[in-house]
């Protein structure tokens, strides 16, 4: 899982200098004769670094002939080096061993780059790899630890500078320090910074430590708000009285789809409050509270609205049947007259409306909804509570607020 920024992970941790050793043996090492793990090394830096996690790991570590070197290392570590490799042969990391913990994931980045990587002055580090495998995953790898990778890919030219002819992925590591989004950028910096482009593709969004969203596409990073909550679309069907929907129409982030009364002949189908329908308003318009209402309140309601609802619609029908247009004849019929529709939204705005129309005292900011619009709401709330768990958590530990 993902919080606050940092992987956290039910793994047990590695031993001291095992992960490290892992990512220095998928940028430096490869399997040799009988399953041994082999270095070719020249620069003393990198022989210290491999002696000391070999140390650190308990596994020894000897020199032959020339600038090679041989680990030997228990089997639980070579059987994760025989996962080193991806189908074209370029280096990998296992993918058990990007769910390890945050720690881990530091020793394994830590190792890659003793290898390869490189360091510039203002703190960020870098390689070069012709595997784009292995540059998506030091990019998912950052972000797990916190941090900010960007790949670029340059393809084989035919110039002198490298040979072979596969792409060059470079990878970009950028320290916490960069993190954060930049606001108010002046014009120079937009035009270096920010590009517009058609893009088409797999999306890849996670929360990092500012508590904003990364999102990667195709190795390109950008800083997003809403688009995990508002590239999907929820549609329900509603059956409601009408004075329901004039409450669903103030959303104007939904689409809506109405049966229409100028087209077909509407049903005789009314809203009667029911016996567990607080009456009896009490209190500041805003602030008021309701309370149940006496048994005979409550038969006058029910009386008076069978009654009026009865006559209404005798009254359409007579119209009907004396050829009045059904656009007009409508015009005596009550707002509690059950109409349908279908209403279409985006997860944030469904929050939103479920903010508003639902009374809960976890709420950040208190709402009162009219009670028959709050029974549509709560069960739309329960086919998202369904649909986008993970979401539907996040909006209630935040207050029911929309992001």
């Amino acid at each position: 899982m993902i919080g606050g920024g940092v992987w956290k992970s039910e793994e047990a941790p590695a031993a001291p200098g095992f992960a490290a050793l892992l990512g220095f043996f998928i940028a430096a090492g490869r399997l040799g004769a009988a399953a041994v793990p082999e270095f070719r090394l020249r620069s003393d830096r990198k022989i210290d670094y491999l002696r000391e996690h070999a140390r650190l790991a308990g596994f020894e570590l000897h020199a032959q002939r020339g600038d090679r070197y041989a680990l030997h290392a228990d089997e639980e570590f070579l059987r994760l080096a025989k996962q080193c490799r991806a189908q074209d042969g370029a280096g990998c990391v296992p993918g058990e061993a990007l769910e390890w913990r945050a720690d881990d994931l530091r020793d394994l980045l830590d190792g890659l780059l003793s290898a390869i990587g490189s360091t510039s002055d203002g703190a960020r580090a870098g390689f070069s790899t012709t595997s784009r495998v292995l540059g998506g995953q030091i990019q998912e790898l950052c972000v797990k630890i916190g941090l900010a990778a960007i790949v670029r890919e340059q393809r084989f030219r035919g110039d002198a500078e490298r040979s072979g002819d596969r792409p060059c992925v470079q990878v970009t590591i950028y320290p916490e320090t960069e993190l954060e989004p930049e606001i108010g950028r002046v014009g120079g910096d937009h035009a270096e910074q920010v590009a517009l482009e058609q893009y088409s593709g797999t999306i890849h969004c996670v929360t990092v430590p500012n508590g904003t969203l990364y999102v990667r596409r195709d190795g390109k990073p950008s800083w997003c708000g809403n688009s995990p909550f508002e590239h999907n679309s929820f549609t329900f069907f509603v059956s409601a009285p009408i004075f329901v929907f004039r409450e669903f129409h103030r959303h104007r982030t939904f689409s809506f789809n109405e049966e229409s009364g100028r087209y077909r002949r509407l049903e005789p189908v009314f809203y009667v409050p029911g016996p567990e329908r607080s009456l009896v308003q009490e209190g500041k318009p805003g602030r008021y509270v309701f309370t149940e209402g006496t048994a005979e309140q409550h038969k006058l309601v029910e009386e008076a609205t069978r009654a009026v609802c009865s006559t209404a619609y005798r009254a359409y029908l007579e119209m009907l049947e004396a050829g009045i247009a059904r656009e007009v004849a409508r015009g005596v019929l009550p707002v509690s007259i059950y109409s349908s529709m279908y209403a279409t939204c985006n997860a944030r705005a469904l929050m939103h409306f479920l903010s508003l129309r639902t009374k809960r005292e976890d709420s950040a900011f208190p709402s009162f909804p009219q009670r028959e619009i709050e029974m549509v709401a709560e069960k739309m709330e329960a086919v998202f509570a369904e649909a986008m768990p993970l979401t539907y958590a996040a909006f209630n530990r935040n207050g029911r607020v929309a992001p």
